[in-house]
């Protein structure tokens, strides 16, 4: 089910340029987004850990100046392993090179819920973008 819903959830998300347009429509200019990565680390997932790196290190190289990515992974913990970062196109070889290597440390359980609270603190902040794209990836096995 979680699997089936994360699938249709992908298929809802804009595009960055429909994100771009929709906020200038709304408010006569585009705002800075954020992407918040909320990845299971679990060692279930651990085998499609190096084509989760590398397919999000590939759209962060291809974000405007002024976005942020953040990473929050979680298995039997919250783990934040890349704090919330602009993307500056000084910057970008060198972050997207980091997402590309990150530690996802693994475990042998998840706990959905502490990570979900992180979640929540993390798009509640104030230095948070005011408009947020959160991608979840998990298998949900048991």
């Amino acid at each position: 089910m979680w699997i089936a819903l994360l699938a249709a959830l992908a298929l809802a998300v804009p595009t960055p340029e429909e994100t771009t347009a929709a906020l200038v429509e709304l408010n006569g200019r585009a705002h800075d987004v954020g992407f918040v990565f909320f990845l299971d680390s679990s060692r279930s997932v651990e085998p499609l850990t190096e084509a989760i790196r590398g397919d999000i290190a590939d759209l962060v190289s291809e974000l405007p100046v002024g976005d942020q990515v953040t990473i929050l992974a979680f298995h039997t913990r919250p783990y934040l392993a890349l704090p919330r970062t602009r993307v500056s196109e000084a910057g970008r070889a060198q972050l997207v090179a980091k997402i590309r290597t990150i530690d996802l440390p693994g475990g042998f359980d998840r706990d959905l819920g502490d990570g979900l609270d992180q979640l929540a603190r993390e798009l509640a902040d104030p230095e948070a973008s005011q408009f947020q794209h959160v991608i979840g990836v998990s298998n949900f096995c048991h």
